[in-house]
């Protein structure tokens, strides 16, 4: 099967490197994407594991789409079925950028009629009732080629569940774990972020440094297909616990703004590494 990752501009090559230390197989990048082979068990543990992307997608096809019926084309031979359940909702999100198809609404309308005619080819149906688990597919058009996609995330994986309070202008958490590991920190050597806002930083920081996987306490929208082996997740899970560590790190964070200090020790709490990290109220021209 093949799948890529969403990452960051400038962040593919992070991305790449994390895909490869998990053992994926083919990985080579693109704009944006990072595309890799595997099976499902693969791509629970890429929604797990991965710290640095924003998204991981199942490829459903590539194709040339220079008109609206090669767009139609393209996507009727897709194995939808093999895909899709018969009472599954599906919703489709497009993006046109420098090509000959750039009215998203009508990509959208006319990948939709062509994956109802797919299925029902095969089911012999002429409505599905769309009233049980949910796919999201995305369809890009860039420079006249189609990619076709289904989300597995739901959320995007940015969506830690630890930050629920709000600041202002906070870090994304996967721009901050991949500027982590842009900057090669391996949870070994001191960390200080002296303007720590709501924490973010030092978060991405301990839980990379214990080893935590920053998807291992959230839900997949994947996780409901019943085409999807669910003892995948169930795996990823279970190498997710083995691979905590107890450790204490040397991670320092602080802030001017007691507020904020307390909001960073709330969302570590969130996490579960509030020991990891040492969290004062405190004037950066006065750190030592």
């Amino acid at each position: 099967m093949d799948f890529f990752a969403a990452a960051a501009f400038a962040l593919e090559s992070v991305a790449a490197q994390e895909l490869k230390m998990l053992n994926m197989k083919n990985v080579r990048i693109e704009a944006n994407r990072v595309f890799f082979q595997g099976d499902e068990a693969d791509a629970a543990r890429a929604c797990v594991f991965l710290r640095s992307v924003d998204r991981v997608f199942l490829l459903a096809g590539r194709f040339s789409a220079r008109s609206f019926d090669e767009l139609f084309e393209g996507i009727e031979a897709i194995k939808w079925p093999e895909l899709l359940s018969e009472k599954g909702r599906f919703c489709v999100t497009a993006r046109c950028v420098q090509s000959k198809l750039m009215s998203q609404s009508d990509v959208q309308r006319i990948t939709k009629k062509a994956i109802v005619r797919s299925m029902q080819r095969r089911y012999r149906l002429n409505t599905f009732p769309e009233t049980e688990e949910t796919y999201k597919i995305e369809v890009s058009v860039y420079k006249d080629e189609a990619v076709v996609a289904l989300d597995l995330c739901g959320e995007g994986l940015h969506k830690r569940g630890y930050r629920t309070l709000n600041a202002e202008a906070p870090l994304r958490e996967t721009f901050a774990a991949g500027l982590l590991l842009l900057a090669n920190y391996d949870g070994h050597t001191a960390f200080a972020d002296p303007f720590c806002g709501s924490g973010t930083l030092g978060i991405e920081a301990a839980m990379l440094a214990s080893g935590r996987a920053p998807g291992a306490g959230r839900s997949f929208l994947a996780e409901a297909w019943r085409c999807w082996d669910k003892k995948a997740w169930q795996l990823a899970r279970e190498a997710a616990a083995d691979a905590v560590r107890t450790e204490k790190s040397m991670i320092f964070v602080s802030d001017i703004d007691p507020k904020m200090v307390e909001m960073t020790q709330f969302h570590a709490k969130q996490a579960g590494v509030e020991h990891q990290l040492t969290v004062r109220c405190r004037d950066a021209r006065k750190l030592h």
